[in-house]
This record gives structure tokens, sequence and C-alpha cells, in this order.
């Protein structure tokens, strides 16, 4: 199911939910900065290269606090819940340039989710520097993960990112399970979750 930018943007913009005022810029009314997505993509690979496995995982958990923060604040202001916030939070990412989202598979009952993630300015920019060996979005994944506990009540969700924009693929595949449902000895599971 892809979702619709387009449509989405035209609704808050009617709905004067999307706010550019004397350089301050607003959605739902909780303030947004623009970043460009090169010096994003320089900020995070300089840090990984700095310090490796521990740094994928510390931004990775990083990522889920500010999506917990990310979900909580528009929980509260859209008044939505479960996948209907799902949606917002997504359509609102890309607004923001974090590309444009297909939910390729879903079990809310499972708490499980494959979702791809097209036009990610930050892995494409990635990319035009040097092709990367393996996943880079550990923050975007962070984030994902927390706006999915918020969305769907449960702190044991994790994800992981199978492919990426960054290696060459023509998409970012993101995974997300509880924590239990993960096979520890899968690749991406050793190197990207500190189960």
């Amino acid at each position: 199911m892809a979702l619709d930018f387009d449509d989405f943007f035209r609704k808050i913009l009617f709905a004067r939910q999307l706010k550019i005022s004397d350089g301050y810029l607003s959605i739902y009314n909780e303030p947004y900065v623009m970043f460009p997505a090169d010096s994003f993509s320089i900020l995070m690979d300089s840090t990984l290269e700095l310090s490796g496995k521990k740094g994928k995982i510390k931004i990775y958990k990083e990522g889920i606090k500010t999506g917990e923060s990310i979900a909580s604040k528009l929980e509260k202001s859209t008044n939505t819940s479960g996948d209907k916030l799902l949606d917002v939070i997504f359509h609102i990412g890309g607004l923001g340039g974090w590309g444009q989202w297909q939910i390729y598979k879903k079990d809310v009952a499972k708490k499980e989710i494959v979702v791809h993630g097209y036009n990610m300015a930050t892995a494409r920019s990635s990319f035009l520097r040097k092709k990367k060996s393996e996943p880079t979005c550990h923050l975007l994944r962070g984030i994902i993960a927390g706006e999915l506990r918020v969305s769907w009540g449960s702190k044991d969700i994790e994800i992981i990112e199978t492919q990426c924009m960054s290696q060459g693929y023509k998409y970012c595949e993101f995974i997300a399970k509880l924590k239990n449902n993960f096979d520890r000895k899968n690749k991406f599971v050793k190197n990207q979750l500190e189960l």
C-alpha cells in the first residue's frame, strides 16, 4: 500500500496545519527544521566511521527515543492512534524529505511490518559520495521503531534494515518485529541490534 503524499499535503495545508512564517516551520503546531540531506549523511557517515558497531547501536537507540517523542506529539496533536497515527507519521516524514513510504507487509496482531522507503534523500546522498557495503539508515530505523512502539503500544518492537539505497538498491527495506521474534543468527540482526 503506497501512501499519497500530495493529497496529504493539500489536506494539512487546507486545514492550516502546515505553517511557514518568519523562518519558523510548524506542522500540527510542532516546530520542524530542514537540514541538507548531504550534510546529514556526512554527519552520520563520520559518526559511524569513528564508532563502528557501537555507534550503529547508539544512533539506533537515540532514534528510538526520537521516534517515540515524534509519535507521542503527533498522537496528541492529531488525536489519532494505531494505524491512523502511523499513516500520519509516514506522510509527515515524506513532507520532511525522509522519502516516500510503502507498507509492503503488515500484521498488526503479530506486531510485524515490512516497509519500503523510496527517494530517501539521505541514503541517496550517501551513495553518491561512496557506495556502501551495508545498510546505513540507523537513525531512521530507530525513529521508525520508536514511532511503531507508540502507534502499536509495545516497547518490544525492534527494526532491522535489510537493504539500503546507499548500497545501490532502488529502496530501503525495514523489517519490524517483536524483539523475541527475530532470528538472532541473522546477519542483519547480529550487526544492527543488541538483543
